[in-house]
């Protein structure tokens, strides 16, 4: 006990011990803001999913036969742009017509840069 005493009345002693605790608020600081940093690039990313999904729905909706159209993008989380479209999701009034899923598949790539085997397009149903 004498030894911890000692230690304590020590300035020298004292004065590393409020660095160590400073550094160590400081780390659960920052630790806790690079926690919190992740939703908003998330945020970010659905923003743009929502963008391009909009942009796509207004030119796929100007192809003969497509007719209405609703249009998902789900982007991954890579931070490089090559490979960034995970899926594309149609539902169109036309998409029940083959020679219309064609198009709409084939507008998706030059425009998207997709491959076709991330597109699916499906018939929209009657709405009641």
């Amino acid at each position: 006990m004498k030894i911890i005493e000692k230690f304590f009345r020590d300035k020298k002693a004292n004065t590393l011990i409020y660095i160590v605790l400073a550094v160590g608020i400081l780390m659960l600081v920052f630790a806790n803001s690079i926690k919190h940093s992740a939703p908003y690039v998330e945020t970010d990313s659905v923003a743009e999913e929502y963008s391009l999904g909009d942009e796509t729905e207004k030119i796929l909706s100007q192809i003969d036969g497509v007719g209405g159209v609703s249009v998902m993008i789900s982007l991954s989380s890579e931070k490089d742009n090559e490979g960034r479209i995970q899926s594309v999701l149609v539902v169109a009034d036309g998409g029940g017509n083959t020679a219309v899923r064609e198009k709409i598949v084939r507008a998706l790539k030059v425009a998207l840069g997709v491959d076709a085997h991330k597109i699916e397009v499906f018939e929209r149903t009657d709405r009641k």
